[in-house]
């Protein structure tokens, strides 16, 4: 899609990426990446709040579950890569959007629990600023973090496991034509795709980090490509969206499927990696935070009764 480009064009566009912060990638991802994310909808000092029917397989059998997918703005200060608590000097803050995966579920003896936050930046929704991963059950803690605020970007990562322990290992940023992104970015950055039958974009693609081990993480070459459109029936009811599918060159443990719907704001209607599915059952703009705001469901049903 970039090749196309004339060497001003090229420029100008690296000159913005690097304008971004430190780690940027020396280009843009795809054409219009930063739109999605600039929409006044994420300045409205709410956040989306996503639930889902989910499943994955666990010690062999299929656990079912309820995952939540948040995804609200954020100011990041690029002293500390953290959220602003306040005002940060000039030429030191960056927005962002958030996106908090969580995901809880039971198995013969204990639960697991698990939370993965990815951190993107806003004028490119397809540039991983952060990312970090707390994997919790009764063997131990596993936590993970991907700087993609360093040049080249880094993943540390502290597991009980003795074998992994603690380990921090260096990757190479991706280029122009083949970025590098993490499978666990991927429900939040593909919303900015220029959705339309048939896009195309070769990338690299690290996979999920979601595991108590590290292990030796190896990103593979991957095509993004919009496989068209499908009706998706689900608890907001019949949902038109966009089928996305990234799948490996190679082959492997991919294709990984995701259907975003058709009407702003592209909201994640279903999702299917080899690991994991979901189909959404609940949406809302909530500040959650706020303990004196209840879940607007539960406001417009009181029957209901409150959500923990």
């Amino acid at each position: 899609m970039l090749r196309n480009l004339t060497a001003t064009t090229l420029l100008l566009l690296l000159s913005a990426s690097c304008a971004t912060g430190a780690g940027a990638p020396p280009g843009i991802p795809w054409p219009g990446a930063g739109d999605w994310a600039k929409a006044p909808l994420w300045d409205d000092g709410l956040a989306e709040v996503a639930t889902y029917d989910a499943r994955r397989r666990t010690y062999g059998q299929e656990r079912v579950y309820e995952a939540t997918i948040l995804t609200v703005k954020e100011t990041f200060t690029t002293e500390r890569w953290v959220k602003a608590e306040s005002a940060p000097p000039a030429g030191r803050a960056l927005e962002v959007l958030k996106q908090n995966q969580i995901e809880r579920w039971g198995t013969q003896n204990y639960p697991y629990t698990v939370m993965t936050s990815v951190f993107v930046d806003r004028a490119d929704a397809a540039r991983l600023v952060k990312l970090t991963m707390g994997h919790q059950e009764w063997c131990g803690n596993t936590f993970k973090e991907w700087k993609g605020f360093e040049s080249p970007p880094t993943l540390v990562a502290h597991s009980y496991w003795e074998p992994d322990g603690d380990s921090t290992t260096t990757f190479a940023p991706g280029t122009t034509d083949e970025p590098l992104l993490l499978l666990d970015q991927l429900p939040l950055s593909l919303r900015s795709l220029p959705f339309a039958d048939g896009f195309e974009r070769a990338a690299r693609v690290l996979p999920t980090l979601v595991s108590s081990k590290t292990g030796e993480p190896r990103a593979a070459r991957a095509t993004i490509r919009v496989s068209g459109s499908e009706t998706v029936a689900c608890g907001l009811g019949s949902v038109e969206c966009w089928r996305v599918e990234v799948a490996l060159a190679e082959g492997g443990a991919l294709p990984s499927r995701l259907w975003f719907g058709k009407a702003a704001p592209n909201v994640l209607v279903r999702y299917a990696f080899a690991d994991r599915e979901g189909t959404i059952t609940r949406l809302r703009r909530w500040a959650y935070w706020d303990r004196s705001k209840p879940d607007p469901l539960d406001a417009a049903d009181p029957a209901s009764g409150p959500r923990d």
